[in-house]
């Protein structure tokens, strides 16, 4: 009885290195990735820590224009953040938002967004360009517990 042609050796040998590349090609990437984040997470945790010296040196010395003025930057950056970030939430691929743990995190985001909100309300900060503010703007609008516009947020309800 004659063999397949697939079955060969010479095609079983393919098929092993072929198997043995993409093992190695996993592992080397996993390997290159890590080591980027990991490099990466590093520098900038050493930047923030330098910024804090300066934003602490700066309070110390009684400069809080300075302090306040990066903090509002930075919100505006967190904003920004959590808009985008909204959109990858929603993607068919987030496993964990189909769950009960990802309407957790989606509820607790949306109590420290309502302070936000309240917040950026009572302390607005241009940012400067019409694009970004327009994006900060939209992401608080959804997030602002204003009676008139929204019903308060199950979570805030339970509270009350």
């Amino acid at each position: 009885m004659k063999k397949p042609a697939f079955l060969s050796r010479a095609n079983l040998v393919r098929a092993i290195i072929l198997a043995c590349c993409i093992a190695l090609s996993f592992c080397v990437g996993g390997v290159v990735g890590y080591a980027k984040g990991s490099l990466g997470h590093m520098f900038h945790e050493g930047a923030e820590a330098g910024l804090t010296v300066v934003l602490l040196e700066c309070i110390r010395e009684g400069k809080t224009e300075p302090v306040v003025s990066y903090l509002e930057t930075k919100l505006n950056g967190q904003i920004v953040s959590c808009g985008v970030g909204e959109k990858g939430e929603q993607s068919v691929f987030n496993i964990v938002g189909w769950t009960e743990l990802g309407q957790q995190s989606r509820d607790a985001v949306g109590v420290l967004m309502a302070k936000v909100a309240d917040y950026r309300k009572r302390h607005p900060f241009d940012a400067q360009d019409k694009g970004v503010q327009d994006l900060i703007n939209a992401t608080l609008r959804k997030y602002a517990r204003d009676s008139e516009t929204q019903p308060p947020r199950s979570t805030d309800a339970a509270r009350e």
